[in-house]
């Protein structure tokens, strides 16, 4: 196994990462957007402001988990391989037939 044989069937799937880190992007641009409650109250209040530190928190690893897992699909189907198959471009498989018609209305002399 050499790196140099390390290539991918499907190369155009990585284009679907664009949209993937678009939207990963925007959802955590979003996420810290809303979660700035220590700039606007004071800090002896926070902790009956936010009651649910908990669902944030597994929340957060719910969103990194499908992160990563839609990165690794896309991955995936772009087909990672070692070894080069060779692509049936230029052979020809079609059989070739040849039929005959040889019955007497073929020996007919009227051209």
């Amino acid at each position: 196994m050499n790196l140099a044989d390390f290539h991918f069937i499907r190369p155009y799937w990585f284009l679907a990462l664009l949209p993937a880190f678009i939207f990963i992007a925007l959802s955590v641009r979003n996420k810290l957007a809303r979660g700035n409650w220590s700039e606007v109250c004071d800090s002896a209040l926070l902790p009956f402001i936010l009651q649910n530190g908990d669902k944030k928190a597994k929340r957060r690893w719910t969103s990194a988990a499908m992160s990563i897992a839609s990165v690794l699909a896309i991955i995936a189907l772009a087909g990672p391989t070692w070894e080069r198959l060779p692509t049936p471009a230029f052979r020809n498989d079609a059989a070739l037939v040849v039929a005959l018609d040889l019955s007497r209305s073929m020996n007919a002399t009227d051209i």
